[in-house]
């Protein structure tokens, strides 16, 4: 999760870490209308009617690491890519995340090799934004090319489907049985 450099999200809700202790903590959070309409935009959608998250965080590998587990859902209203409509539709997906506090530069000419799975650092403030987080998860769950159901490509008069080109070879077809 990268850190906005103005210190502000759409939707923050930040949750200190030192608050986590030995019991899983379970955080709901919402988006208000203000959040909902700025999300929009940033998303680059008609309208997000709304967002709300249910998350899990707790400590993983001796309290190094913190895991959130979480679950989101929305409300949102896009445009057809095919024939340019808006139209509602819900989204809700889940997540898992890790963070854990950076570790020291390495020592020497090697370079760290980044691994896919490798936690994301805490931030300096010691607080993980918990809706930039279900954010960035709602912004990977949306679909690039969004059709309204039922909606079906035409193309326009005088344009043939890709499957309709003509053979080149089809002349070839009357020679074909016919002998000199």
């Amino acid at each position: 999760m990268k850190e906005d450099p103005s210190g502000t999200h759409e939707f923050s809700r930040l949750f200190p870490v030192d608050k986590l202790r030995d019991r899983p903590v379970h955080e709901s959070i919402e988006a208000t209308e203000e959040e909902c309409e700025a999300l929009s935009r940033r998303l680059n959608l008609v309208a997000l009617k709304n967002f709300e998250a249910d998350l899990d965080l707790q400590r993983e590998h001796s309290g190094d690491v913190v895991q959130v587990s979480g679950n989101f859902r929305a409300g949102i209203v896009q445009t057809c890519v095919v024939t340019l409509e808006p139209f509602e539709t819900d989204v809700s997906e889940s997540f898992k995340a890790y963070f854990a506090r950076p570790a020291p530069a390495p020592e020497g000419p090697d370079l760290p090799v980044e691994d896919e799975r490798a936690p994301e650092p805490i931030p300096a403030s010691g607080e993980i934004d918990l809706g930039e987080l279900a954010a960035q998860h709602l912004s990977l769950a949306l679909d690039p090319y969004p059709r309204k159901p039922g909606a079906v490509f035409k193309p326009p008069p005088g344009i043939k489907a890709e499957g309709e080109k003509p053979n080149p070879f089809a002349v070839l077809a009357d020679f074909r049985g016919k002998k000199k």
